[in-house]
């Protein structure tokens, strides 16, 4: 199942069977410098396991001043647009990056009207109430020091939009909104043939869902 296996930014712990699913098109790729799958075990220094594994999003590495922007778009209007920059001074790196997406998701279906196995009283419907607005903001800083590392993470992300229902029955009114904000501080010291990792790290989730008529 999904709460089985921990998913992470760095440092930060960003799913798992305390904290729930968490969803990863929210987050620019731009940001990373490569996704760490672990199928089995996890490093010890990781500090954390689960049955399904671990797939762990490194931050980009910094090695010279970078911008980057992106927007795309889709079907049923679906739109997305990116931006970020890299900088670093000395042995202090910083990467942030920010974005929305956005759809109507009105996508068309065929809709079984009356009679179950007669196709020809089947008509076509578009999805209602199923549209999405996204923010996201990503936050990371690592300085390198004498014989370790200062790093910290911040994340913030943003969902709100239509609760559709079954096809069947149109739920024209129901909402949903969800807020995710998530930060993390680790201190990585050096050892000749060992290494001290503290971290810490905290986290806020607020998920809202209206119903008014009981549509839903």
């Amino acid at each position: 199942e999904l709460g089985q296996t921990t998913f992470l930014l760095g440092d930060l712990p960003l799913s798992g069977p305390d904290t729930g699913a968490v969803d990863l098109s929210l987050f620019p790729l731009a940001a990373f410098e490569r996704v760490e799958v672990y199928r089995g075990g996890a490093p010890a220094w990781l500090h954390t396991s689960a049955i399904g594994g671990v797939v762990r999003l490194v931050p980009r590495q910094v090695t010279r001043p970078t911008l980057w922007a992106t927007a795309t778009g889709g079907s049923f209007g679906s739109w997305r647009a990116d931006v970020g920059s890299a900088l670093r001074a000395g042995r202090t790196r910083l990467v942030l990056g920010a974005g929305a997406d956005g759809s109507r998701a009105d996508y068309p279906f065929e809709y079984d009207n009356a009679t179950r196995f007669d196709p020809s009283d089947d008509e076509t419907r578009r999805r209602a109430n199923a549209d999405t607005l996204g923010a996201h903001a990503l936050a990371h800083l690592e300085t390198e020091l004498a014989r370790g590392r200062l790093s910290a993470v911040l994340l913030a992300t943003s969902r709100r939009g239509g609760a559709p229902g079954a096809g069947a029955s149109y739920a024209l009114r129901a909402r949903r909104n969800d807020v995710r904000l998530q930060g993390s501080l680790a201190y990585v010291h050096r050892f000749e043939r060992a290494r001290l990792q503290l971290a810490a790290g905290g986290g806020f989730q607020r998920h809202r869902f209206t119903d008014r008529y009981g549509e839903v």
